[in-house]
């Protein structure tokens, strides 16, 4: 059974189409602009943060020293690493 938007495709076009795709994302924005209240500017700012205090080589320290971040950005490099080599529509050289 073909979805709308394919027959819209067919029968109307492609720009038909991306408009019957994209329309719940266009309704879902206005429920959202209309019922999600904007806080206040400076609302979260409750406690002022003195960044002067923090280098980013003090920062860099902090993040090296936590294994869950090395973990995750290893892991993460080898996701990458091996999802470009299973790539669709790579030719070998």
């Amino acid at each position: 059974m073909d979805s709308s938007s394919r027959r819209a495709n067919d029968l109307y076009g492609w720009r038909v189409a991306f408009l019957i795709v994209g329309s719940p994302g266009l309704i879902l924005a206005l429920i959202v602009r209309l019922t999600v209240r904007e806080p206040q500017r400076g609302e979260a700012d409750r406690v002022p943060v003195d960044t002067s205090l923090y280098s980013v080589a003090a920062t860099m320290r902090i993040i090296v020293s936590r294994q869950s971040f090395l973990a995750a950005a290893v892991g993460l490099g080898l996701l990458s690493f091996s999802g470009n080599a299973f790539e669709p529509g790579h030719r070998s050289i």
